[in-house]
């Protein structure tokens, strides 16, 4: 997806800069963590924020605006209104975390509210990591649809999470898409991320006809509903 919008290229650009310039950056070998001054740029957070407000385009760039807050406060928007549909398609994701803005417990709190919510995971993943498995225990706790999904060789490396709501009677649809998976180092701010989410109609209506393809593409050879 190409993004045409001069202030998200300033913001990523000045984020490429900051990473660039960090104590732990190396021209030969990736930084361990963020640099702990990065954390607390207080000045280019303030400039994502602003930029935020108000707008059909918003941005997270860890570590300076944590993913975790920014995805939680987006599907908050949802709480309260009718005909909430979220369908978030992820690689692997995490179990949920003790922080009261963990992204899997507000799916769950939405879920629980009646919201319809379906998640889609690496199946490849889920056999391999006890903590992907203790995370669709969760989901499956609060009767969340989980799917596996695999073809062949390929694994599902998607980041993708899809929010639709209706509240005094407009409609929203907006499509969060980037390099985070919903995994502990995410939550917990650890990691250079991003995530854009969009507010647009015709975005949202093409990948969630990509999401309905995949579960019924005769291509995806696993594609197996959790009980």
């Amino acid at each position: 997806m190409v993004i045409r919008h001069p202030l998200v290229m300033m913001l990523f650009r000045e984020y490429f800069e900051r990473m660039k310039a960090g104590p732990n950056a190396n021209r030969h070998h990736q930084a361990a963590a963020p640099a702990p001054n990065m954390l607390t740029d207080q000045n280019f957070t303030g400039q994502i924020q602003r930029f935020n407000t108000d707008n059909r385009v918003r941005v997270a760039l860890a570590p300076f605006l944590n993913i975790r807050d920014f995805v939680y406060e987006e599907l908050q928007r949802a709480h309260g209104g009718e005909g909430v549909r979220i369908t978030m398609r992820q690689f692997v994701v995490d179990q949920p975390t003790d922080n009261q803005r963990d992204i899997l417990k507000a799916l769950i709190a939405l879920k629980q509210a009646g919201a319809e919510v379906s998640v889609v995971l690496d199946a490849g993943q889920y056999e391999a990591a006890s903590y992907v498995r203790r995370a669709c225990a969760a989901l499956r706790g609060a009767n969340i649809d989980v799917y596996l999904q695999q073809t062949g060789k390929n694994i599902m490396h998607e980041k993708l999470l899809l929010l639709e709501f209706t509240r005094n009677e407009r409609t929203t649809k907006t499509v969060m898409i980037g390099s985070a998976g919903f995994t502990r180092n995410v939550s917990e701010n650890l990691n250079y991320e991003n995530i854009v989410a969009i507010d647009e109609d015709g975005i949202y209506d093409y990948f969630m006809q990509w999401h309905t393809h995949s579960l019924t593409a005769r291509s995806a050879q696993t594609n197996l509903r959790l009980e």
